[in-house]
């Protein structure tokens, strides 16, 4: 091939220096270290985010409503591709990952994860390429066909017990415009392991076409190590100490937030998503990061403390649940591909009309407990608890908190060959009213929310309600939740 790819250059810097830094966070964060190998290498039970995802599976292809429960990114790439070099690099990555040479199967009643060996001739790894080049599109047609192509790619559900479940479609634009999409099922692969596979078939790709063998860090354990050992901790002290946590912090819940929306719930919805993005506001990130350091917090706290404000302004209710992933690595795990995010409950009492200070003290105590007890699945900790779903609302909680991390400020820019850029093809469905992903460094946020609720206006409203929530949390501490200003000039206006 003329013309190498970069030393990364299948992924988007910016995107893999993020995973980086949410990696090494989450090492910090690891609250047991020395995840042993497991004892057979073929197979290993399911973790208990497994286990849930797997019975939801079951369900679905029960009552034929199956979903593919993917995560993926698609990268836009600029120069030569050598597709046989691709395929050997996904080929490495996959025989470097024992997630990605997973399967699940049911034995004995139960699922159990087998383990096929690396470079198993039934590990069918396929790259599939989709050639547009011939149609001679113009650029906006040709992607508007990539999006509709990549939609139902990723809309097909993977087979669980075929290994690998990993998808990698190339979208052929031209000889030197190609789409690149990779995506794999939440069983074995969450958000940062997506940033993972990129940066490594980066590296892998890079190496094979200047012919050499690929050179990445050993991995000592892998998911299902971390799985095995899952399993036995939870059976034991930790499991019942966390199981109770859940059920005193989750008994009696809250009835459904009952937001402000464009049209009432319907009996049967799509829970198609929309998404409304807004631009970042650096002056506002600097006195947030000030604030939480003078309030003894982190800034997702204070954050998550103007949400529940602007939740409990909104429908009037003060037992507020907010959801908000976790990432639970070790720090030998910090390089492996697996589902290692769970999802924690936040249940925040904002009765009393308390000042910010006593919010955020709250808000401090709540994110404590519930970081420290966020080994036991969500399913499960949600288990603790009897409530009947009605109206068609998620159990428990109906809003999401999503704080990310910042990017490097120097990250590994793209060599010679092959430049890259994401492409933005949503094809997800919204599994909660809406979404609320901020940006720590400088609180660029998109909302994600549910289109059968809402419009987008009136989410562009909620997005202006928090900028001026948190820019009032952040002058006034010591004013009282109810006191606080929300509303926009234009609907000061509006009251006048």
């Amino acid at each position: 091939m003329t013309g190498a790819g970069g030393v990364r250059g299948l992924q988007s810097a910016r995107e893999v220096a993020r995973a980086r830094l949410s990696a090494k966070r989450s090492a910090r964060a690891g609250r047991a270290a020395g995840v042993p190998t497991r004892p057979d290498p073929a197979t290993a039970p399911l973790s208990p985010e497994q286990e849930g995802l797997w019975f939801v599976e079951q369900l679905g292809a029960r009552s034929g409503t199956a979903g593919a429960y993917a995560v993926g990114k698609t990268v836009r790439l600029t120069g030569l591709l050598d597709l046989e070099m691709l395929q050997q690099a996904v080929d490495d990555v996959i025989d470097r990952h024992e997630a990605l040479r997973t399967r699940i199967v049911e034995r004995r009643g139960g699922p159990v994860q087998l383990i096929a060996g690396s470079g198993d001739p039934s590990l069918d790894s396929r790259l599939e390429v989709i050639d547009l080049s011939s149609q001679q599109l113009d650029e906006a047609v040709a992607l508007e066909q990539v999006e509709k192509l990549a939609a139902e790619l990723a809309a097909t559900p993977f087979p669980l017990d075929r290994a690998p479940m990993l998808r990698v479609a190339a979208f052929r634009l031209s000889e030197t415009d190609h789409v690149l999409q990779i995506s794999a099922h939440q069983l074995i692969c969450d958000g940062q392991s997506m940033m993972i596979i990129i940066e490594e078939v980066g590296a892998c790709y890079d190496a094979r076409v200047r012919g050499r063998a690929p050179a990445l860090p050993r991995l000592t354990v892998h998911f299902p190590d971390y799985a095995h050992w899952q399993a036995e901790q939870l059976a034991g002290e930790l499991g019942e100490r966390q199981r109770a946590y859940w059920a005193e912090q989750l008994a009696d819940p809250p009835a459904a937030l009952e937001l402000p929306t464009d049209r009432p719930r319907p009996a049967a919805q799509a829970f198609a998503i929309g998404r409304h993005s807004v631009k970042p506001v650096r002056k506002l990130a600097d006195k947030l990061k000030w604030f939480a350091a003078g309030q003894v917090c982190t800034v997702p706290m204070v954050m998550l403390a103007a949400l529940n404000i602007v939740l409990t302004r909104y429908t009037g209710q003060t037992d507020i649940v907010v959801a908000m992933p976790v990432a639970r690595r070790t720090r030998e795990l910090q390089g492996a591909v697996g589902m290692f995010a769970n999802t924690v409950a936040l249940r925040t009492d904002t009765s009393g009309n308390p000042t910010v200070r006593e919010l955020l003290a709250r808000v401090r105590a709540v994110c404590t407990g519930a970081f420290q007890n966020a080994d036991l699945s969500f399913d499960a900790a949600a288990a603790t608890v009897e409530r009947a779903p009605s109206d068609g609302h998620k159990p428990l909680f109906q809003v999401m908190f999503v704080p990310e991390e910042p990017f490097d400020d120097n990250p590994e820019p793209d060599t010679e060959g092959l430049g890259n850029r994401p492409v933005h093809l949503d094809h997800a469905t919204a599994v909660v009213d809406l979404a609320w992903v901020a940006q720590l460094d400088d609180i660029a946020t998109y909302v994600d929310y549910n289109t059968d609720l809402f419009d987008e206006p009136t989410i562009r409203q909620f997005c202006w309600h928090m900028r001026h929530i948190m820019e009032a949390v952040v002058a006034g501490p010591d004013q009282h939740i109810w006191d606080l200003p929300m509303l926009t000039e234009a609907e000061r206006a509006q009251l006048a």
